[in-house]
């Protein structure tokens, strides 16, 4: 034993004593001579749970091997269906070739797809691969037979009648405060209700109003190609509005004009480069040209308009200008045959009523200019893209300070434009004079080429911030007015439609808040009479009258 141990057990038993003398013998007796060890904590052991299994597995994870095969099918025919719907898109955004029946391009309310969208567009591939199409053109219901029996009627009856109007359009003259009164008793057309006329499926783009007074009808285009005819004053069984849904073009129609002294021939240009003539009373669309790129690639039509019967002026969207004799045979446009304006988008172009060789154009580039179509050359030309195309002579030019909308000249000549600068400007052209040079003015020399020598007479506020889904505004003035008054209408952000003179003092502001529930954007005069007519962004139209 060791000395420490031996004074350990010396220091237990002095201890003890102490605590017998202090009668603590129960604690005495609990000190042990030796130190106890220390017993473990048991852990108790984890219970393991075992995951139930998912009920479906994937095959492609478990790598089953044993229906590989069926995989690959099924990824096959998943990649057919994927390529024959982006086929299908690319289809119905392609421009059509050759003449139809309008029965034949009936287009769905809903969706605006053509209702034959197979058999149309079948032989549209079976030109290109040169194969028969087997597939058949389904029946129509009776409503759409009535609808087009309706307009087909109504297309007979207005030739006589239009050239009778045109020949009183000007006669009676008013003042403004007549022409305000009457303005202020319009109401919305409700032979139906106005709320459920809708003339296409999609956002309204171009709008005409037929210039019968009698037969009344209506057209509108929408960024779908499809085209919408109303018969304003007719109506079903059912009360509902008859109205015709075709579809003559593959992308958005940019505008709808009728051809002077012949009014039942309907035009409508696209941007899938084509412009199509439908004729109402034979009820047919055929083909009037094509317009493409040295490239091949689609030119797209921004702006038509027809001063005489067979001379149609279009523009488009790279800013280029053609003539076209709708009397030649060729469907076809030469790129050569263009002529350039401007290096962007040409938004919209008006011609001179009173002469045909003068035309004035807004553009993306923010000029809005005068060009005399007698004097064209390659030398004109102030373009920065090298193309090869010649321009006619700039006679005036006007700079914006942002892209100019629309243009538009009244018998007159005065000038109209809005742009995205929030402004509507009036130009008076009517101390210019055509002597041999084009525009100039009264003693002055011929202007220099690419001159700003535009200047507004009249300036007026107005919000044109119209955004993704509200179609540009654009004023257009009214043909040839009755009255006598000289007047434009342009869209108002605030749901209506604002009418103003010549001279910039307003007329009217046109709306119906209860039933307008959308911006008018798209407007347009009747030719003669004092009816206005609005399409908005779901397709729907309002005529005041």
């Amino acid at each position: 034993m060791s000395n420490l141990e031996s004074i350990r057990k010396q220091n237990i038993e002095r201890n003890k004593e102490l605590l017998k003398k202090l009668n603590l013998a129960s604690l005495s007796a609990s000190i042990t001579s030796d130190i106890k060890p220390k017993n473990k904590v048991k852990t108790q052991p984890k219970v393991k749970v075992n995951k139930p299994l998912p009920t479906r597995r994937s095959k492609r994870l478990a790598k089953d091997p044993e229906d590989e095969k069926d995989r690959a099918l099924q990824e096959d025919i998943a990649n057919k269906e994927l390529l024959a719907q982006q086929q299908l898109r690319e289809s119905r955004l392609s421009k059509l070739k050759g003449d139809f029946n309008i029965q034949d391009l009936l287009a769905e309310h809903k969706s605006g797809n053509l209702v034959a969208e197979e058999y149309i567009l079948g032989i549209q591939n079976s030109r290109k691969t040169k194969t028969d199409s087997k597939i058949e053109i389904p029946e129509l219901d009776a409503r759409t037979r009535y609808d087009l029996s309706v307009i087909k009627e109504m297309g007979t009856k207005v030739s006589d009648q239009v050239q009778e109007v045109s020949q009183e359009a000007g006669k009676s003259k008013s003042n403004l405060t007549t022409t305000k009164k009457e303005f202020s008793k319009l109401e919305l057309h409700s032979l139906t209700d106005p709320s459920k006329v809708k003339l296409t499926p999609h956002r309204i783009t171009s709008i005409l109003f037929h210039p019968s007074t009698t037969e009344r009808l209506a057209f509108a285009g929408d960024t779908n190609g499809t085209l919408g005819i109303w018969a304003i004053d007719q109506k079903t069984q059912d009360n509902e509005p008859v109205i015709v849904l075709a579809k003559p073009h593959g992308r958005t129609i940019s505008k709808i004009i009728d051809v002077p002294q012949n009014p039942i021939h309907i035009i409508t240009g696209s941007y899938d480069g084509s412009c199509r003539v439908l004729d109402l009373s034979k009820q047919v669309i055929v083909e009037s040209f094509s317009m493409e790129d040295t490239m091949g690639v689609s030119l797209g039509i921004s702006d038509i308009n027809c001063a005489s019967p067979n001379m149609l002026y279009v523009t488009t969207l790279s800013g280029h200008l053609f003539k076209h004799d709708t009397r030649q045979s060729s469907k076809s446009i030469k790129y050569e045959d263009l002529l350039r304006l401007h290096d962007k988008k040409i938004g919209g172009f008006c011609i001179n009523p009173s002469s045909e060789h003068q035309i004035a154009t807004a553009s993306l580039d923010r000029s809005l200019k005068i060009w005399d179509l007698r004097s064209v050359s390659k030398r004109n030309s102030h373009s920065e893209i090298l193309d090869g195309l010649s321009s006619p002579q700039s006679r005036g030019a006007y700079s914006s300070r942002l892209s100019i909308s629309n243009v538009d000249w009244n018998m007159n000549q005065r000038i109209v434009c809005n742009g995205y600068d929030d402004t509507i400007r009036l130009f008076d052209v009517s101390s210019y004079t055509d002597a041999g040079y084009g525009i100039r003015k009264r003693g002055q020399k011929r202007p220099p080429p690419e001159q700003e020598n535009l200047e507004a007479q009249t300036v007026l506020k107005h919000n044109c911030q119209t955004g993704r889904w509200v179609s540009i505004l654009k004023s257009r003035w009214q043909r040839s007015p009755r009255d006598g008054i000289q007047k434009f209408a342009i869209g108002n952000m605030n749901r209506s439609i604002d009418i103003y003179a010549e001279d910039g003092h307003q007329i009217a502001n046109l709306a119906e808040p209860g039933v307008m529930t959308a911006v008018p954007a798209v407007v347009t005069f009747h030719p003669t009479a004092n009816w206005v007519l609005g399409g908005n962004s779901s397709g729907k139209v309002f005529l005041f009258n």
